[in-house]
């Protein structure tokens, strides 16, 4: 599978890992089971490492499923700071997504380690 969705407890943060091709289904898969573990230990920080995908999806599909975020009942709280891909597509959706995050008024930021994901992430606002 290439992507995997665990609460660390110890920093209190939700961690999303992509590991090679990722689908858009996928995606929405690990996005559904973020907010169950958002609910479940009450936390609105989430980091998503895609560090190890080779391809992602399309930049339409990750417009609608960013669209798809208040039906999804993704909290307006959460943070997500989403990892870049150390071998980039011919379109890194990093940005894109970033910038389709704020416009729907969620706090997402992309940056090219995990360890400087996670630091912003757990910030104190």
């Amino acid at each position: 599978m290439p992507e995997k969705t665990e609460y660390i407890a110890e920093k209190g943060i939700i961690v999303i890992t992509y590991t090679g091709e990722v689908t858009i289904g996928e995606v929405r898969q690990a996005t559904v089971k973020a907010i169950a573990l958002q609910k479940k230990n009450q936390t609105d920080r989430v980091v998503i490492d895609a560090a190890d995908m080779t391809a992602e999806p399309s930049v339409s599909e990750m417009w609608e499923l960013v669209q798809s975020y208040p039906e999804l009942e993704v909290p307006r709280r959460t943070r997500l700071a989403a990892v870049r891909p150390r071998v980039p597509d011919k379109a890194d959706l990093t940005g894109f997504f970033e910038v389709v995050c704020q416009n729907r008024c969620y706090n997402a930021k992309g940056f090219q380690t995990r360890e400087a994901a996670e630091e912003w992430v757990r910030a104190d606002r």
